[in-house]
C-alpha cells in the first residue's frame, strides 16, 4: 500500500523538525476509546509518521540511483530498497497505533528528494545516517511527552521502536566509516559494494 503511495509524484514538502499541526478535521473528531492519550503525544507521533514516509520516498530514489547502468552497485541498490520498505512498514505501525489509541492520523503530503544524483556511497550513507538520527530524536520526543503525561501505553510501545532505531544508527555509522575508508570512486567503491555486510535494519524480534 505504502510503496504505491510513495511512488506518486507531485507531492509537497516536509520541514525537518518543524512543529506538526493536527488538521482541523482531526481536532474536531473525538473517540470514546481515547484514554490518557495526550494531543501533544499524538502530534509528535504524526510528525514521526511523516518523517518515515519522507525517508522511504527518498530511499526509493537512492535505490534507483544505484541501480542505474552507469552506477551499477547492486549491494547498495538492494539495501536501500530494503530501507525504503522498512520505513514504510514502521510508518504503517505508527498509523495503526495512533488509531488504536483513538487518535487521528494526519495524512501528509511528501516532497520528493532534493536531488536524484546521489554522487557516491558515502554521500547517500551520510544522508541515511542523518535520517535515522532524525527519527530517533522524534521517537525520543514521543517517549518524553508520553512520560510527562503518564501515558504508560505509549512509553512501552515507543521503547521498542527506540531500541530498534538506536541499532539502525549504530549500523549506519559503521557503513559510513567503511565508505570513508574505501574512498569515493574506483575499485574502493566496487569492493565496498561487493564485500560490505550491508544491514540497515534492526535484528529480528524473537
Amino acid at each position: 500500500m505504502y510503496t504505491i503511495l510513495l511512488g506518486l509524484t507531485g507531492v509537497l514538502s516536509v520541514a525537518s523538525g518543524a512543529d506538526f499541526t493536527i488538521t482541523e478535521e482531526c481536532e474536531d473528531r473525538s473517540s470514546e476509546i481515547r484514554q490518557s492519550f495526550h494531543i501533544d503525544t499524538e502530534k509528535i507521533l504524526n510528525r514521526c509518521y511523516k518523517l518515515l514516509l519522507t525517508h522511504s520516498y527518498e530511499y526509493g530514489s537512492i535505490q534507483n540511483f544505484f541501480d542505474q547502468a552507469d552506477v551499477a552497485l547492486p549491494g547498495l541498490e538492494f539495501e536501500f530498497s530494503h530501507a525504503s520498505s522498512t520505513e514504510s512498514k514502521d510508518a504503517a505501525t505508527l498509523q495503526a497505533y495512533i488509531t488504536q489509541r483513538g487518535g487521528c492520523v494526519s495524512y501528509p503530503a511528501i516532497q520528493g528528494p532534493s536531488t536524484t544524483n546521489w554522487q557516491d556511497p558515502l554521500f547517500a550513507l551520510e544522508r541515511a545516517l542523518s535520517n535515522a538520527k532524525e527519527v530517533l530524536q522524534c521517537y525520543n520526543d514521543v517517549y518524553t511527552k508520553a512520560k510527562e503525561t503518564n501515558d504508560g501505553g505509549t512509553t512501552g510501545y515507543i521503547e521498542r521502536l527506540l531500541n530498534d532505531r538506536i541499532e539502525i544508527v549504530k549500523k549506519m555509522g559503521g557503513h559510513v566509516t567503511n565508505a570513508k575508508r574505501n574512498g569515493p570512486d574506483g575499485i574502493g567503491v566496487f569492493l565496498l559494494d561487493k564485500f560490505e555486510k550491508w544491514n540497515f535494519g534492526p535484528a529480528p524480534h524473537g
